[in-house]
């Protein structure tokens, strides 16, 4: 560029300058807008009225809200809360409900197997290679795979920005500490209907109960081992057999004449260990269970009932120790794992002034095998 060509650029800038107008200033004195909370109204994302203006309880505000996946996964991932909700205490409900139905990770597309002697027992007599040959091929019939997808689950909690200024204040306690706490909440929500959708498979599958009279003339022992007997064929051995009691079930048994210091079993105390080395099972595989539980669906609205959980019932039924999609389990939970975790904390704000977290998961409950399995109903008389 010469110098008559660079003199005539700066020119043209200086005028350039010199036509346009300077920026305002700031108006200082301008107010800065002011929320009223109290005529905020919050929606979800499908335009429900979540809180409505003056903040007033709407008829679903004790209900969690579950968003779909689209909109749980596009929000921020809560790294924090999510180590806190799988690092929640197991408590007896989802012990029991894994002892049911035990947890296999799987991928959102899957397949699994139904029980056959083929594909729970097949073996390949001579697996040798010849020559030049190829290995036998191993696959299971068509008409014993089934495919299934997870389903999407999830609920939220919200606090407005007020509410978390309110904890941090507190002495003791802060807004981490409350989303903790709620996310706990929702760990609850969770495993009860877990644990729900867990027992109506199990009964939609076996249909009603067999009767039993354990009075002093039976032998629950010899009731048990043949009931355990006709499982085990199903299940891959007596190792895979296990047997839920409810509690009324489990104390008429063991005050049962024979069973309470009688001849023919002369044990003083009789526990889940005790009853498995008479039936020649693992005590792992007993449990009692005492679970107080809702027996209708639960709502806000619903007038619902509690009961103990089977509690003259007594399960006997397979399930593996090391579950998988081929094991000829009962009734097992497939799950999907983010990043090794099966469940998965989002964060977002639907409105300035609230924020909320989402607890996601995936998971499908599948009966697998359903011969595998004998419902009783115990009494005493």
């Amino acid at each position: 560029m010469n110098k008559y060509a660079a003199k005539r650029i700066q020119v043209l800038i200086a005028n350039n300058e010199a036509a346009s107008p300077a920026p305002a200033a700031p108006d200082a004195a301008a107010p800065a807008p002011v929320i009223d909370p109290a005529s905020v109204v919050v929606t979800d994302r499908a335009g429900t009225v979540l809180v409505p203006a003056g903040n007033a309880a709407p008829a679903n505000a004790a209900v969690p809200v579950a968003q779909n996946a689209s909109n749980a996964l596009a929000t921020v991932p809560d790294v924090r809360l999510t180590s806190y909700a799988v690092g929640y205490p197991t408590d007896e409900l989802e012990r029991v409900q894994q002892f049911i139905a035990p947890m296999v990770p799987a991928p959102l597309k899957f397949s699994y197997l139904v029980r056959s002697k083929a594909n729970a027992y097949g073996t390949v007599a001579d697996d040798v290679v010849g020559v030049n040959g190829l290995p036998a091929l191993v696959q299971p019939d068509a008409a014993s795979v089934v495919e299934r997808t997870l389903q999407f689950r999830g609920l939220e909690t919200q606090m407005s920005d007020q509410e978390v200024v309110a904890f941090n204040a507190t002495p003791g306690w802060s807004g981490d500490m409350e989303w903790q706490d709620r996310i706990g909440e929702l760990m609850d929500w969770v495993r009860r209907g877990r644990f729900q959708r867990t027992m109506a498979a199990a009964v939609a599958t076996t249909g009603g109960a067999t009767s039993k009279t354990w009075n002093a003339a039976a032998n629950p022992i010899s009731d048990l081992r043949a009931e355990i007997k006709t499982i085990a064929k199903l299940a891959g051995g007596k190792q895979n057999v296990r047997l839920l009691f409810g509690c009324d079930a489990w104390e008429i048994m063991v005050d049962q004449a024979k069973l309470a210091g009688g001849t023919s079993y002369p044990y003083q105390v009789v526990d889940e260990a005790v009853i498995a080395r008479l039936l020649g099972i693992p005590a792992a595989n007993i449990t009692v269970t005492y679970l107080q539980v809702v027996s209708s669906a639960q709502g806000v609205t619903t007038t619902t009932s509690t009961d103990l959980l089977t509690a003259a019932e007594l399960w006997i039924f397979a399930a593996s120790s090391n579950p998988n999609r081929r094991d000829p389990s009962f009734i097992k939970t497939f799950f999907m794992q983010y990043n090794g975790a099966p469940y998965y904390v989002y964060q977002f704000k639907p409105h300035p002034l609230f924020e909320r977290r989402g607890l996601a998961y995936y998971d499908y409950i599948s009966v697998t095998n359903s011969a595998a399995v004998k419902r009783l109903t115990i009494a005493s008389s």
